[in-house]
């Protein structure tokens, strides 16, 4: 579907809620440079004084970390468990260097 950000504005201005269509299309062409700042700043200014539904919070919050690069998580966590053993390892090391 073809969205305009005229309408995104002028509906959220208008105490309106945007659809989860209308969000993806805002965050995609804020993020690709097709949408320009003043009318990003314009929609913004709306949901500030507006306010945004949860299920609109949610589908923005979504759409905003799928634009950009992510972390696997799980990753991190496995990662830091090796380091965690490692400094572990070390200190008994270190430990039993100087007890005996």
């Amino acid at each position: 579907m073809s969205y305009r950000m005229y309408d995104l504005i002028r509906k959220k201005r208008d105490g309106g809620e945007l659809t989860d269509g209308e969000i993806e299309y805002f965050i995609d062409g804020f993020t690709n440079g097709s949408i320009p700042d003043y009318q990003a700043s314009a929609l913004l200014m709306a949901i500030f004084y507006r306010g945004m539904t949860e299920r609109e919070t949610v589908t923005l919050t979504g759409c905003m970390a799928r634009s950009g690069d992510t972390v696997d998580g799980q990753a991190l966590h496995r990662r830091r468990r090796r380091q965690d053993d490692a400094h572990r390892r070390a200190r008994r090391r270190r430990s039993r260097r100087q007890d005996g």
